[in-house]
């Protein structure tokens, strides 16, 4: 009875040291103010943004964050310099899904009913119907693709921080 005792303190003390060892880890916050995270960046990701006062875009791979900076490969940024990031690696969302779809569904819509006409029906020309079923898919798609936010602006609406999770 006294090794299973043994055992489990053995366990729990190995439980408590290891729980000293964790680190948290420190990642860049970009959301609206009293909401959740919209987009997030981790130590060891690129980061591609636009300094206040500057016409071009920095490109660089985040190797620390502090409380009010992003230390980079051969500078350090306050959060407060930065003016825009650069989204587009991070919107793989929903609304990128349904713009796929909309242009790969719209040009494979016209696709294969050409085909059923021209092949198995004997037809030759173009169904209105099917063109302007496929015309709508295709354009919706693509005018989500063109509305999509590509970049945010960091100000008013939102705001740049670094959490510990």
């Amino acid at each position: 009875m006294s090794t299973m005792f043994s055992k489990y303190q053995f366990v729990l003390l190995f439980l408590v040291l290891m729980a000293s060892q964790v680190v948290a880890q420190r990642k860049l916050i970009i959301a609206k103010p009293a909401s959740p995270a919209k987009y997030t960046f981790y130590e060891g990701e690129e980061i591609r943004f636009k300094l206040k006062g500057e016409r071009y875009w920095n490109k660089a791979f985040i190797q620390g964050l502090g409380d009010d900076y992003i230390r980079l490969h051969y500078t350090t940024i306050a959060l407060s310099e930065i003016e825009m990031i650069d989204i587009r690696s991070r919107s793989h969302s929903y609304l990128h899904m349904v713009a796929a779809i909309g242009v790969y569904g719209g040009v494979g819509f016209i696709g294969i009913d050409q085909f059923n006409r021209s092949i198995v029906k004997g037809e030759s020309g173009f169904d209105e119907k099917t063109m302007l079923i496929g015309g709508a898919l295709l354009s919706t798609g693509a005018l989500i693709y063109l509305l999509k936010r590509k970049k945010v602006k960091i100000g008013r609406k939102f705001r740049l921080r670094v959490a510990e999770y």
